[in-house]
């Protein structure tokens, strides 16, 4: 293996993140919506060749919001991620390669505002967690 693929590296994000919303439309009907806002966060990196052609891939982050972002009445008033992905990529041959993974992300947010003359106040947390596999071609 190569120390040349062994790499550690910090990374910065930004984006926006939407949470979902049920809400009352009308008196006896519900709609989903959601909320945005835009994040920024700080991400760690670190590759590790286990072999010729084989290489762990792995990647820890935070991202906050930042309440610049939100739509409706409806506003963010505190969210945050965090997420972490882990990778094995094997070249199996010059241009053919797989990979399999893993993502977890957990995320909360809190979300207040007015909407038809009450108050409302809704706190939101999701976590998810990813399997994936893929096939790689390179040129």
């Amino acid at each position: 293996s190569s120390s040349f693929f062994q790499q550690l590296c910090g990374g910065v994000d930004l984006g926006v993140e939407s949470y979902p919303l049920l809400g009352f439309n009308g008196g006896s009907s519900l709609s989903l919506g959601k909320v945005q806002d835009v994040c920024v966060g700080v991400n760690i990196g670190y590759n590790h060749p286990l072999s010729d052609g084989l290489i762990l891939k792995t990647k820890l982050g935070y991202n906050l919001g930042t309440g610049a972002g939100s739509s409706g009445s409806l506003s963010t008033k505190s969210d945050n991620a965090l997420y972490a992905k882990a990778d094995l990529e094997w070249m199996i041959r010059e241009h053919h390669g797989v990979n399999i993974g893993v993502e977890y992300k957990n995320r909360n947010a809190e979300v207040k505002g007015k909407r038809s003359g009450v108050t409302e106040s809704w706190k939101s947390s999701i976590t998810t967690t990813a399997f994936k596999a893929g096939y790689i071609y390179s040129f």
